[in-house]
């Protein structure tokens, strides 16, 4: 959804870092978007490091549970940012 909203705004990058970063700086430190989902996206992006790096990894029903709400909920928003 961020490569989305890059894509709209016509930001290019191959790495997930900068990308995540350029989303940081032009929204969240911006305070067009609301800091919370620059948090939703940060902590996610750590997860996904983590399970790529790690020997093994295990989460709780609760956590996927809330991590998946999270994400919808970001998703959600970043949608109607990019279509408004």
């Amino acid at each position: 959804m961020v490569l989305a909203l890059a894509l709209k705004y016509e930001f290019d990058s191959s790495k997930h870092g900068q990308l995540i970063g350029w989303f940081n700086k032009t929204f969240i430190k911006e305070a067009i978007i609301e800091r919370r989902f620059g948090r939703i996206l940060r902590e996610a992006f750590e997860h996904r490091q983590r399970s790529d790096y790690a020997v093994y990894i295990e989460y709780t029903k609760e956590e996927v549970q809330s991590k998946y709400e999270l994400m919808q909920e970001f998703l959600t928003y970043i949608e109607k940012f990019i279509l408004n």
